[in-house]
């Protein structure tokens, strides 16, 4: 159990991208279940490329989530789909990763 375990109430889905068709049809591949802390406090957030977006909430999910794509989509409770915009994972002192989050 991770510091944040007894947190992590809320049932997500986040769906890996897979491809953009010739006709920019966008797909995924099967998703994956977590259990998450989700907030929907507003963030400013600062792309590689310099640009600075809004992030309308974030996930805590316990422990490290791989393979992570800022194409992916992600299913909230509610059925509400959202897409994700950016994600840090947080380590302790042994490099060990605590939790991800992940920005939408």
């Amino acid at each position: 159990m991770t510091q944040i375990s007894h947190l992590t109430k809320s049932p997500v889905t986040i769906y890996p991208y897979s491809t953009t068709g010739t006709d920019g049809t966008v797909t995924w591949g099967t998703g994956v279940s977590y259990f998450a802390r989700l907030s929907n406090k507003k963030t400013y957030i600062k792309t590689p490329t310099g640009q600075v977006i809004v992030s309308n909430g974030r996930l805590y999910i316990s422990g490290d989530v791989s393979n992570l794509d800022d194409r992916d989509k992600i299913l909230l409770p509610g059925s509400n789909t959202v897409y994700i915009k950016d994600f840090a994972k947080m380590y302790d002192r042994y490099a060990n990763v605590l939790y991800t989050v992940v920005y939408f």
